[in-house]
């Protein structure tokens, strides 16, 4: 995975965990935890390039998730095919890549796609049968 696409990954489950803590927790303690989160996203703000964080605040803004995987060449925040050379640029995971629609961060990521492949697919009259579909 590029380097900049998993800094913006990790900034986004920091700013998610931050936002929950200040919703669901008013303790002293989730108050000291929400100032470390804070810190932590500051550091990572630094460490990005300034172009890649002013588009990750402008989507953020936007969307209230900025940053998405691409599956089987469909961005799967917006759920529309990719071109091709996007597509192609996406999974060579040599630079960042913003869909064409929706203007999110695309990462291609093996994992989703191994748990899509391991879900048990049931051919011909099966599919009509399983146990979850029978009535008593």
């Amino acid at each position: 995975m590029n380097k900049f696409i998993n800094q913006l990954l990790q900034l986004h489950d920091l700013e998610l965990t931050l936002h929950e803590n200040k919703v669901f927790k008013k303790s002293k303690s989730a108050i000291t935890a929400n100032e470390e989160l804070q810190k932590d996203v500051q550091e990572l703000k630094i460490n990005l390039p300034d172009e890649i964080l002013s588009i990750y605040e402008r989507i953020s803004k936007r969307y209230e998730i900025p940053i998405t995987p691409m599956i089987n060449s469909i961005c799967n925040g917006c759920f529309m095919k990719l071109p091709v050379g996007i597509a192609n640029k996406v999974l060579s995971d040599s630079q960042w890549i913003v869909c064409p629609n929706c203007s999110r961060f695309l990462y291609y990521d093996d994992s989703l796609i191994e748990g899509a492949k391991t879900e048990l697919h049931y051919k011909g009259i099966a599919r009509f049968s399983s146990p979850e579909l029978m009535l008593p």
